[in-house]
């Protein structure tokens, strides 16, 4: 099962909206794991893809680095998970310009 993690910290004023899309995402495809991982929680460990919060990872790759649009992200998710079910992976390379 795929694995969304929205990389998060208290101090950025950005992450709340990142916490909302996630509770959102819950709501459009109720089989992905959804995690939000507060890099300034005790014991976090930032993961290797993370250059800065808040960033959206599929599987551990970047699928969105900042809060993209609720309906970009719906499209985003909707994209890898097909692609992940015909064999292609979730692991497509993140692509800043694809606004879709």
């Amino acid at each position: 099962m795929a694995l969304l993690q929205v990389v998060v910290a208290q101090h950025c004023p950005f992450c709340r909206d990142a916490e909302e899309l996630a509770r959102r995402a819950r709501t459009w495809f109720p089989d992905l794991n959804i995690e939000i991982l507060d890099l300034e929680a005790d014991g976090a460990v930032k993961p290797d893809a993370v250059a800065a919060v808040p960033t959206f990872l599929l599987d551990g790759r970047v699928l969105a680095l900042g809060n993209p649009r609720a309906e970009d992200l719906r499209r985003r998710l909707a994209r890898r998970l097909a692609a992940r079910c015909r064999g292609g992976g979730a692991h497509a390379t993140y692509d800043p310009r694809d606004r879709s």
